[in-house]
């Protein structure tokens, strides 16, 4: 509603008859005002409601439309140049014309607001009609100034935006200019490739740029260290004539490091040059050294590499080094044992000369006596390092193995040759030990059959007793029968691992008998990866009751040139995937449009898979990957073939695969294997269907044979971030 005030109108009632005249229309008129600024531009509506002021009712209405008009816009930016130099004041100016009052125009470098003035501009006025000169333009100019010193080096963006009084934009306008490139050229001297140890190494260089405020930093390993700059009058003429003098006063750098402090090998010294005003980094130079390492020799006496022990290890040996400061640390695995260290004067006479007398080695020996009941009866690594007292670097590190033998044992399994299962399996044997109180475990993988819910009963056998009582004791072993039905309906399909071990009274292991086993049900299940999934931990994949993976190898592209490419993360995940246990298979995108370009893709995957050593762990079929490209409007360079030459590329693919010893496989959609492919040609290879009912109990209509299916590319997996797609296959891959 508008507010409006009533007017007596003499005109009208002298004009317009038949209503009553001014008795019952004494102010027929009705005045208002409208602020058409705070209307968009474009149609509105404009209403006459009249009404009986007793009733309420409505005795007419009367509408009419009408048009606000655009705004009009123009600008101009002056003081913006293609290429900005370096400077704390670089000046910025223009102009906004606009047919609307009280407008308002702000500054914007990178999206970030520039602070400006408003100015009067009469040349502007003078000049440019059409927007409501200088009654609705008063202060059409804009001035200000951008500390450029802080934009790094490269493209911005300038722009202008005018609102009006309601904040609606007006219009905007950008303009893209280039701050100029950072130069700089530097030099690192005095740095050796190989550096002897020593408390006070000099490292010098300089380095110059086209700006002065700046700061040189250095670096060994990332680790910063003080630097000095100095004056520089030997820099090579021809290096300063590209830089203003004025700007690089103090070229020259130097810095001294403690290489006592680094350890043996390769490191790193790097200067960075940064441009304090904008923080950004002008350049970096950077050169590798060698800090030469130190010598030693040593002796490990007892053990021996793989004596065996029943109860005392004897440990004895000695080290000798040209290090003044060090220290000797003997372990079994990675825990520490306490030794007594030990002059060796046999040990002096013989190595002195060369790796320093009493003085620089006044204990090279040590010597232990470790009780075999602290560690388990097993194989272990005796392990003796140097190490240098100031830096803890190890100078020295070796190893020996031995095994732990506390007792001995058998285990016999009857009756089991076979090693395919479905419901259950049946463990019947007998275990003989020398250790008192042994007993058995069973185990399918890694999981304790009795904590799963299965039951060994103990038997009596005399026979065994008979047979080797005397060897192991007769006390030892009054029950050494066994029996355990083991239910298979927890253990997933594939291959599994049954393992049966007997420990001794203190938990540990004695002997076993391992046997790899396949469980067979009716399916397993599976997912196809790319590089496209991401980083994945394939250890959970697999924890997730998946035991098959296709991976992409590589694609071809749906360009004119069709360039075949590997997919970025094909090694990978073929390497960890089949680490974790999950048996892999690859596939190729393809937009192979003849026989040849089929065979060249096939053999591409090979010879990769053959140069990466990666075809060992390739255990299921090889894939061709037909289907639509992702190129715009269909236009992939394989999309409009025949199905003629689809199938001929198709086949040329699967054929070289059969020669070169392998197993091809065909991965289409179910209307792609009906309609793009004749599969009279292709009767003797796999198939790989896909056709996403997103529900594994909701089968595939399609009729043709298949032994493997892809039911959904939106399912999840442990290990992989996002969607997936999800396979079973029918043939125990």
């Amino acid at each position: 509603e508008v507010p409006t005030e009533t007017e007596t109108r003499p005109d009208v009632i002298s004009a317009i008859t038949g209503y009553g005249g001014e008795e019952l229309n004494p102010t027929p008129g009705y005045i208002g005002y409208v602020d058409t600024t705070k209307l968009t531009p474009g149609k509105h509506e404009f209403k006459l409601i009249i009404t009986d002021n007793i009733s309420g009712e409505t005795i007419g209405e009367e509408t009419k439309t009408f048009q606000v008009e655009d705004y009009k816009y123009t600008y101009y930016m002056e003081k913006i140049s293609t290429t900005v130099t370096k400077s704390t004041k670089y000046k910025i100016r223009g102009w906004v014309m606009a047919n609307t009052p009280n407008k308002i125009t702000k500054v914007y470098i990178d999206n970030k607001e520039v602070a400006v003035e408003t100015e009067t501009r009469p040349d502007v006025i003078s000049a440019i009609t059409g927007y409501g000169g200088e009654e609705l333009n008063p202060t059409p100019g804009y001035i200000g100034y951008v500390d450029t010193t802080k934009l790094t080096s490269g493209t911005h963006e300038f722009k202008i935006v005018t609102t009006d009084s309601n904040g609606n934009v007006i219009g905007q306008a950008t303009k893209n200019f280039e701050v100029e490139e950072l130069r700089y050229t530097s030099k690192i001297e005095n740095l050796d490739e190989t550096l002897e140890r020593t408390t006070s190494y000099q490292i010098e260089g300089w380095q110059l740029a086209n700006v002065k405020d700046r700061i040189v930093r250095a670096f060994i390993d990332g680790d910063e260290v003080e630097i000095t700059t100095t004056q520089r009058q030997d820099i090579p003429e021809k290096d300063k004539e590209e830089y203003d003098e004025s700007l690089n006063p103090t070229p020259g750098f130097t810095t001294t490091i403690d290489t006592e402090s680094l350890t043996t090998g390769t490191h790193e010294f790097m200067i960075v040059i940064t441009d304090t005003s904008s923080g950004e980094i002008i350049g970096t130079e950077t050169k590798n050294f060698k800090v030469a390492g130190y010598e030693s020799t040593n002796w490990i006496e007892t053990p021996k590499e793989n004596n065996n022990f029943k109860s005392i290890i004897d440990i004895r040996g000695w080290v000798m080094t040209n290090v003044s400061s060090s220290q000797t640390k003997v372990y079994i695995d990675n825990q520490e044992i306490t030794t007594e260290l030990e002059t060796r004067p046999d040990v002096i006479a013989i190595h002195g000369d060369k790796y320093g007398d009493e003085t620089i080695n006044p204990t090279p020996g040590y010597k232990a006596s470790y009780n075999t009941e602290n560690i388990s009866d097993e194989t272990h690594t005796l392990t003796v390092i140097k190490k240098k007292t100031k830096t803890n670097e190890v100078i020295r590190k070796d190893t020996v193995s031995f095994t732990v033998k506390k007792y001995d044992g058998q285990i016999y399994l009857e009756n089991f040759s076979n090693s395919m299962f479905t419901k259950e399996i049946i463990v019947r044997g007998w275990k003989m030990s020398d250790a008192p109180d042994s007993y058995v475990k069973v185990y399918i993988d890694s999981t304790d059959m009795e904590i799963a819910g299965a039951t060994i009963t103990p038997e009596e056998r005399s026979d065994v007793i008979a047979a080797y009582g005397e060897q192991y004791g007769v006390e030892n072993n009054a029950v050494p029968g066994f029996n355990i039905n083991v239910d298979l309906s927890p253990v997933g399909q594939g291959v599994h691992t049954l393992r049966v071990v007997v420990y001794s009274n203190k938990d540990e292991e004695i002997c076993n008998y391992t046997k790899q086993i396949m469980v067979y049900k009716g399916l397993t299940l599976g997912i196809d990866v790319s590089q496209h999934n991401g980083s994945i931990n394939w250890t959970n994949v697999k924890r997730d009751s998946i035991d098959f993976a296709f991976i992409r190898l590589g694609y071809r592209g749906y360009g004119t040139a069709g360039n075949l490419a590997l997919d970025s993360q094909y090694r990978t995940n073929i390497n960890n995937a089949k680490a974790a246990g999950i048996n892999v298979g690859v596939y190729f995108f393809s937009q192979a449009v003849n026989y040849t370009e089929g065979t060249k893709e096939a053999d591409y995957v090979i010879d990769n898979l053959m140069s990466q050593g990666l075809m060992p762990k390739v255990t299921l079929p090889i894939v061709i990957d037909t289907e639509a490209s992702t190129a715009p409007n269909g236009d992939g360079r394989a999309d409009g073939i025949s199905k003629a030459d689809r199938t001929a590329a198709i086949k040329g693919f699967t054929d070289r695969i059969k020669q070169r010893g392998y197993t091809p496989m065909i991965y289409a959609s179910s209307s792609w294997l009906q309609e793009e492919l004749d599969l009279s040609q292709l009767s003797d290879v796999k198939i790989w269907l896909a056709h996403w009912t997103h529900d594994i109990d909701k089968r595939s209509n399609y009729t043709g044979v298949y032994e493997a299916w892809q039911y959904t590319n939106k399912g999840s997996v442990s290990g992989i971030n996002g969607l997936v797609d999800r396979n079973v296959s029918f043939a125990m891959y």
